[in-house]
């Protein structure tokens, strides 16, 4: 059995999502995933202290900057990366931890993850944004990170054979 959980882009932040998914992910052996949505109702904001909801417009564009500000995170450190020799008192591989710099116009970051996430399920609900010619829509995006999940998933375990 899988966990499949609806977390807002518009009311958390993207360090928060990728940890709690990450930890999430470790619990379930790999069978969690993330619905991703962008909080549609405007009464959602007085409950999170905001005077007024994003519009439709800025949810999506935040949308897009937490997801790859998210994914960032979760690759932040490899999934091999922790080797643990108790011999030569390596507890990490630096070469495979890769700390996230981001700077955009929702939010500037800097840091990793605690430890390696696996990513392998990513929805939405969403609804393409017309308006955003030239970009790729929020839905095509989580197809995108989905699939590359997906192949680093792939890679690690053709390695193992």
């Amino acid at each position: 059995m899988g966990l499949t959980v609806t977390a807002s882009t518009t009311y958390n932040e993207p360090f928060h999502i990728a940890r709690k998914f990450g930890s999430l992910d470790h619990l379930s052996k790999g069978r969690a995933g993330w619905n991703v949505v962008t909080s549609a109702n405007d009464l959602e904001a007085t409950v999170y202290g905001k005077e007024e909801h994003l519009s439709h417009a800025d949810r999506y564009d935040r949308a897009e900057e937490f997801l790859d500000v998210v994914k960032k995170f979760w690759f932040s450190i490899e999934g091999d990366a922790v080797v643990a020799n108790k011999e030569t008192g390596q507890f990490i591989d630096v070469s495979k931890v890769h700390p996230v710099k981001h700077e955009g116009k929702w939010f500037k970051v800097s840091g990793l993850l605690d430890a390696p996430a696996r990513r392998k399920d990513i929805r939405s609900s969403c609804k393409p944004d017309r308006r955003r010619r030239g970009k790729s829509s929020l839905p095509e995006r989580l197809k995108s990170y989905l699939q590359l999940a997906n192949r680093c998933s792939m890679r690690k375990r053709f390695m193992k054979i």
